[in-house]
């Protein structure tokens, strides 16, 4: 195998991860069964909406910059 940098390791298995969560869900519906549920209905549009936020959100570089933000000097 190869050895990535640390700056570019990090977000590669963020997107490794997310590919395998999707992955395992699709194996368990049915891929077209999953796109036609999570786009069938507003509620499902929220759902994915929260999802991308988490994921947005739980990405370190991005917390850091919003708490620095809010942080008193």
């Amino acid at each position: 195998m190869f050895k990535l940098k640390r700056s570019v390791a990090k977000p590669v298995s963020y997107i490794l991860a997310w590919f395998i969560l999707v992955g395992i869900f699709s194996a368990a519906m049915g891929l077209s069964d999953l796109i036609a549920y999570l786009f069938s209905t507003p509620g499902n549009w929220t759902f994915i909406a929260v999802l991308v936020a988490i994921a947005v959100l739980s990405h370190p570089p991005v917390w850091r910059r919003i708490t620095r933000n809010f942080s008193s000097k």
